[in-house]
């Protein structure tokens, strides 16, 4: 992973916040921030968003969030995530719609993605999903 984009999924970013993430994680996640590297999706705003408790809470988080790359959900992502979604279930896997759709945008945007859900590493095994995980 030297100059690509990364993507780093809710799973993650709510470790981090709770501060259940290794050291070694942790000092990654700052060096790809202050590369300018991280990039999110609507739906990674979207779950972090919602579990939000205040106001200023919420303004502090969406302006963090706005201040990433911003991968949106084009038509060709969702198209993407159907696909992926089929496929999937035709090898017998039943995964969140939510995390499919931030695979696709990974996929599509060809970047890494990094979490601390299990469902991305069914979905790396059966695509060409890039991932790290905690």
């Amino acid at each position: 992973m030297n100059d690509e984009w990364v993507l780093i999924d809710t799973s993650l970013w709510i470790n981090l916040i709770r501060g259940n993430v290794e050291e070694r994680i942790q000092n990654e996640v700052k060096r790809f921030l202050a590369e300018g590297r991280v990039a999110t999706t609507p739906m990674v705003m979207l779950e972090l968003l919602q579990g939000t408790k205040t106001e200023k809470e919420y303004r502090t988080r969406e302006n963090r969030l706005k201040a990433l790359r911003y991968f949106s959900n084009t038509e060709e992502v969702w198209e993407a995530s159907f696909r992926l979604s089929f496929h999937l279930r035709q090898k017998g896997l039943s995964i969140p719609s939510w995390d499919i759709l931030i695979a696709a945008s990974a996929l599509h945007y060809n970047c890494t993605l990094l979490h601390s859900d299990k469902h991305f590493e069914a979905i790396a095994q059966h695509s060409s999903l890039k991932i790290r995980a905690q």
